[in-house]
């Protein structure tokens, strides 16, 4: 299939560009535990998207303390809600210490470890103004609709 680009997709869903006057405001959770490093290359990727998310929001699930002082560090630089909780070992638990949290109706969670690479958030977002609702593997966008109500009315990107 080759790689998509965000103007490829905006024309194809009937966009002649990607800035569209449709308001879309997405928040991204960023769960973490002992990766300091590359927590911050996970962060500055998405601080990179062309379409920025609304808020991001950083939670340590209780990382040894030299690690947690480093990533306090590493993400008070940037424009990022950092929680600190008591480690759980459950990444489940983590995510959702996110929720409260979000103040937009999108939610995108992106793992510590991985990083978006560029357009990748308009390229979602574009999809989801679509109003198409695609499942795929690695790649799960979910739109609120009848009998769909995820973590309290949230639209979930992944």
């Amino acid at each position: 299939m080759g790689i998509l680009h965000s103007d490829t997709l905006c024309g194809h869903f009937g966009h002649t560009d990607c800035k569209l006057n449709v308001p879309f405001f997405v928040s991204v959770i960023i769960p973490t535990y002992n990766r300091a490093k590359q927590t911050l290359t996970a962060t500055e990727s998405v601080l990179r998207q062309a379409r920025g998310p609304e808020k991001v929001i950083g939670i340590d699930d209780g990382s040894p303390e030299d690690c947690r002082q480093e990533l306090i560090r590493n993400l008070t630089k940037y424009p990022v809600q950092l929680v600190l909780r008591v480690h759980s070992g459950h990444p489940g638990r983590v995510r959702n210490t996110g929720m409260p949290r979000v103040e937009t109706t999108q939610v995108a969670f992106l793992d510590s470890d991985d990083f978006w690479l560029p357009g990748k958030l308009a390229i979602q977002q574009e999809i989801a103004l679509s109003g198409i609702r695609a499942r795929g593997s690695g790649c799960i966008l979910v739109g609120s609709g009848p009998g769909i109500d995820l973590l309290g009315g949230h639209n979930v990107m992944t």
